[in-house]
């Protein structure tokens, strides 16, 4: 491939599989890069809670009959997690029933471990998470400690009435906020506990609110089932349903996964578009198995480049052409507030950045066209926003 400007091939740019959530996105001059911990953090788990009587759309199937039980269906599964179709770690839940005073809830217990690389230095990320919550889907409390390196963030949080208390301890400093969340949340099962409870149908569309935990935000998902496919597991499961998933929050662009349930709802395979991070459901033996030859994140991903173009710093666009093999070109066009990505033929994708800078009397005047919302002020497991410059 060759660009006509120094770029890298971030996690944001899409696998060599063409999927319609796919997006090619670049910063000015080179391709933004995803934040990559982060999004581990608040969608590698399949968080979440349905949306309380909503109107079902056209295909939805109706609330009305949404069995429970008293306890879950599975207590224990065991997710190989790859990055770049290359091993990175695994991720375990144990589920069980546990009695309440206020009758059985569902316990779950979760630790994910993933290592890659990063300019030749090993990271390795390790969340732990817990959580309960009724079997019809409620969220009661939960527990989720994260480390980074170095880094370690604890969260923890319990629901009383229509919110969510929650507090954040980073470097030994401790944080509190509450947030609003609809009826029928769930926590850390969410997706996957909506499925047990319905398994969807070939065709049909659901919609859902995700608690992320990491962001502390209420995200909506929606679900649309494709058809059933052959694939390949090792207990011998042969026929999936192939689920799309677009979470968003608030009007920010989706982003985008693919599931692959089998017909009791159980998850089996689970990819992360912008991330090419696929989970698949495995034994322990395959989970947990040292990675032979771990990504990197920025050696594995840059592009070989022809001379970079002069005076870039001054510049008010740049355009990026990509050229694949005949066949490759599996980047659909992609638009933001200043980009746009379009097919040239069948192996030339363009790019046009469009610079963003601040504007002459624009901070005096405040025209930035910005404005924070709730959920930007509030502190979350990254961003510990109480500093009076951000609250105020």
């Amino acid at each position: 491939m060759n660009l006509k400007s120094q770029a890298y091939r971030s996690c944001c740019l899409p696998s060599r599989r063409r999927s319609p959530g796919n997006t090619f996105r670049a910063a000015f001059p080179s391709f933004r890069a995803a934040a990559f911990a982060g999004l581990f953090a608040c969608l590698g788990l399949a968080i979440g809670c349905r949306r309380g009587n909503p109107a079902p759309a056209a295909g939805d199937r109706p609330n009305a009959a949404r069995p429970t039980s008293e306890a879950p269906p599975r207590a224990e599964l065991w997710y190989k997690q790859s990055v770049l179709d290359r091993h990175v770690g695994y991720e375990h839940q144990i589920i069980r029933a546990v009695p309440a005073p206020e009758g059985t809830l569902w316990e779950i217990n979760g630790e994910s471990r993933i290592t890659i690389n990063r300019s030749g230095t090993t990271i390795e990320i390790v969340m732990k998470y817990r959580g309960t919550e009724t079997p019809s889907g409620d969220l009661r409390d939960f527990e989720l400690d994260m480390i980074q390196g170095p880094l370690r963030t604890r969260q923890w949080g319990r629901r009383e009435n229509d919110r969510l208390l929650v507090e954040i301890e980073t470097a030994g400093r401790r944080v509190k906020t509450s947030v609003a969340i609809p009826p029928h949340c769930g926590g850390f099962l969410g997706i996957q506990a909506d499925l047990w409870r319905r398994p969807m149908r070939p065709g049909e569309r659901r919609t859902l609110n995700l608690f992320l935990h990491g962001l502390n935000e209420v995200g909506e998902a929606r679900l649309e089932a494709d058809d059933w496919e052959s694939a390949a597991a090792p207990d011998g499961a042969s026929r999936l349903l192939r689920i799309r998933v677009a979470t968003r929050i608030g009007g920010a662009t989706p982003l985008n996964s693919v599931l692959w349930a089998d017909e009791t709802g159980l998850i089996r395979r689970q990819r992360l578009e912008s991330l090419d991070l696929v989970s698949e459901l495995t034994d322990k033996d395959r989970a947990t198995t040292a990675p032979a030859a771990m990504p990197d994140l920025v050696d594995d991903i840059r592009i070989p480049v022809e001379a970079p173009p002069e005076n870039l710093a001054s510049a008010r666009k740049a355009v990026y052409r990509v050229r694949f093999p005949a066949g490759g070109t599996d980047i659909p066009p992609f638009a933001d507030s200043r980009q746009s990505a379009r097919l040239l033929d069948d192996h030339t994708v363009e790019v046009e950045v469009q610079a963003r800078r601040v504007r002459d009397g624009e901070m005096k005047t405040g025209g930035c066209g910005e404005t924070a919302s709730a959920g930007d002020r509030n502190p979350n497991a990254y961003i510990q926003s109480d500093a009076p410059e951000i609250r105020g």
